[in-house]
């Protein structure tokens, strides 16, 4: 809720879901996946902190707002 409609959450379990953890090759959790148009354009395996899974998320936007002023 930080980023309001920048960004979309969804949280999997995997147990529940196993064709989904194949399709992206889970094979350890936590597992994040940042995905733009289908693709995943950055990966994180294992815990991380707020802070950098914030960061990250800050560093997604500004590409994306840079791509968009071009």
């Amino acid at each position: 809720k930080d980023y309001g409609e920048k960004i979309i959450v969804a949280k999997v379990n995997v147990d529940e879901n196993p064709d989904l953890a194949a399709k992206f090759g889970v094979r350890s959790i936590p597992s994040v996946f940042f995905i733009k148009n289908q693709t995943v354009v950055e990966q994180v395996v294992g815990a991380q902190s707020k802070a950098e899974l914030e960061k990250r998320i800050n560093h997604l936007i500004a590409s994306e707002i840079e791509e968009h002023s071009h």
